[in-house]
């Protein structure tokens, strides 16, 4: 018994002791994890395309028995040499080469930068400096300056401030706020001075306010006739709205007359833009006449103002506004010309091109026969006396008239207005081109360069220069 026991132990560590062949072992799980694979679906024939570690991980097993096709063999190992995942797995133990991990690019951990508040600070700079620009523009613009709209200059008969439990009767002097409402009584009428100096008559039963924005002035015609003489502006117009249209003017003279019929527009003096709705702008001379329905009818312009006191002055305007249209038509223009002599001597570079007349002798002689009838007209004299751009802080228009006609004296029969394409620069470079028909111009440059260095107390930004002195000039100035 006792020998029977030592030869099971002997037995026992001889099978213990026992070790197979070297590639026995490999062999046998090899195979055992082909037939797992195939019987998986990954089988070595089912893949054609070596797409990522999935499809490498399902060749192993014939790559390690080393019946895998040599052109695959060599792509199994050319990834084993690059991706140590695989490499990782295929060195694991045989029964646990079924874990199929993803290929996934490896990525580059950026190092974490310090905080930069300098963007931050920018664009609180940015928001900050729009928000004042907007303040700028909405106070000029669209802001209600403080102050009263109008004063009271006359009344013949009853002027009425419009208010929800009272009418109370204005006299002279006294002043309407922002959008208050003012009516005249039947057999009234009412003189008004805006605040930029503009006149408003107004007719019998008129009803209408005044509103402010920025440097825009509106009058709100509810109804009745109104007749305007607006002041010369810089900036800014002067408005009248009725119930449906409204009008633009600036230095004119003119007459709206709305109701429930609509509203007719009449020109005494200057020119007007009407508006109605979304159509296009309507721009009416002196003379002329608008209606925004067919039901209103037109009317001549004198019988339209014919309730105003001041019918006669308006009238008699118009007759020496005409009057004088005629002396200027009688006037000598400059001739049709049907080609242009100096669009041949602009760059190829030239993407603009206009040519205009010298006008500057008819200019100043159509000048010259205006002043003769101001001298001889009381009525062009009054209406001169408000008109006179000088008078409100303007060039004088005898300075103006006299320095076109002294600088046209020298220039030819047209002046081109062009501009070139410049690859230096974003936009094209405009200049004025004309043809040198007396001498003298450097001269007559010259003294009114000096006249304007005098004038403004420093350099005026002004410099003439010839073929010599172009010529010597470094081609990195303008």
């Amino acid at each position: 018994m006792k020998q029977q026991q030592i030869n099971l132990d002997e037995a026992i560590r001889a099978l213990r002791d026992d070790e197979a062949p070297a590639g026995v072992a490999e062999a046998a799980a090899n195979r055992v994890w082909t037939r797992v694979a195939h019987e998986a679906g990954l089988a070595p024939a089912a893949i054609d395309t070596i797409r990522g570690c999935a499809d490498v991980l399902a060749l192993l097993p014939a790559y390690g028995s080393s019946t895998l096709e040599e052109s695959r063999a060599l792509l199994v190992q050319d990834h084993l040499n690059e991706c140590a995942t695989c490499r990782a797995t295929f060195q694991q133990p045989v029964g646990r080469r079924l874990a199929v991990l993803p290929w996934r690019a490896s990525t580059r951990v950026a190092p974490r930068q310090p905080r930069s508040y300098r963007r931050e600070a920018l664009a609180a700079a940015a928001m900050l400096a729009l928000a004042v620009a907007g303040f700028a523009v909405q106070r000029s613009f669209f802001g209600v300056p403080p102050g009263s709209r109008a004063e009271v200059q006359s009344v013949s008969g009853m002027l009425q401030r419009v208010a929800a439990d009272a009418a109370p009767a204005l006299q002279p002097g006294a002043e309407m706020a922002e959008a208050e409402v003012v009516r005249t009584a039947g057999g009234s009428r009412a003189h008004l001075k805006l605040r930029d100096g503009s006149i408003v008559e107004m007719g019998e039963r008129a009803e209408l306010s005044v509103s402010v924005r920025g440097r825009d002035t509106t009058i709100h015609l509810q109804r009745g006739s109104i007749i305007v003489q607006a002041a010369k502006r810089r900036t800014g117009h002067l408005l009248v709205a009725s119930n449906d249209c409204t009008v633009s003017v600036t230095g004119t003279v003119f007459s709206v007359n709305g109701g429930l019929k609509g509203s007719r527009v009449s020109v005494i003096e200057g020119s007007v833009k009407v508006a109605r709705g979304g159509a296009a702008e309507t721009t009416l001379s002196r003379g002329q006449q608008w209606t925004s329905n067919d039901v209103m009818g037109r009317v001549p312009v004198r019988d339209e103002i014919a309730w105003s006191r001041d019918v006669d002055q308006h009238l008699a305007l118009l007759g020496e506004i005409q009057a004088l249209r005629q002396r200027w038509g009688s006037l000598p223009a400059p001739r049709l010309r049907y080609e242009s002599r100096l669009l041949g001597l602009l760059p190829a570079e030239t993407v603009l091109f206009a040519s205009v007349p010298n006008y500057g002798q008819t200019l100043a002689e159509g000048y010259r026969l205006f002043q003769e009838r101001l001298r001889e007209s009381p009525v062009l004299q009054e209406w001169w006396a408000n008109a006179d751009p000088s008078r409100h802080g303007g060039p004088s228009l005898d300075d103006v008239i006299e320095k076109v006609r002294g600088f046209s004296e020298y220039l030819g029969e047209e002046v081109a207005l062009a501009a070139a394409a410049d690859s230096g620069r974003r936009e094209p470079r405009p200049f004025v081109l004309a043809e040198v028909r007396r001498p003298g111009l450097r001269e007559y440059l010259l003294a009114e360069i000096a006249r304007l260095e005098e004038l403004h107390g420093g350099k005026a930004p002004l410099q003439i220069l010839d073929d010599e002195a172009l010529a010597s000039e470094p081609e990195s100035r303008h």
